[in-house]
């Protein structure tokens, strides 16, 4: 694949499990910012917290995934107008799993 780049951010849940990372990776190597970190910690934030949603809400997955789709869109509109970062074109946000995905059963 040629990746020569690679940044990662713990995906930890309020009782302190770790799900994962959320990660970035590209061909070129290249220095990561500080602004890209804070960034890279922001979304990994805001990750956390719509999983924890979907977890919370995961009893009721059948009368509020109507909900998912504007939500996903209006949060990739806002990372699609608010970081642009130079030599990158906004890409279409990608769709998460199925509401139902989370929490595993």
């Amino acid at each position: 694949m040629g990746l020569r780049f690679y940044a990662g951010h713990n995906l930890h849940t309020p009782d302190g499990y770790n799900l994962g990372s959320l990660c970035v990776y590209d061909g070129p190597p290249r220095q990561f910012a500080p602004v890209e970190r804070a960034l890279l910690a922001t979304l990994a934030g805001l990750v956390m917290r719509l999983l924890e949603l979907r977890r919370t809400l995961g009893a009721h997955a059948d009368r509020t995934a109507v909900l998912w789709d504007p939500v996903y869109r209006a949060i990739g509109g806002q990372l699609a107008r608010r970081w642009r970062w130079p030599g990158t074109r906004p890409r279409p946000a990608a769709r998460p799993a199925s509401p139902k995905a989370w929490p595993p059963k």
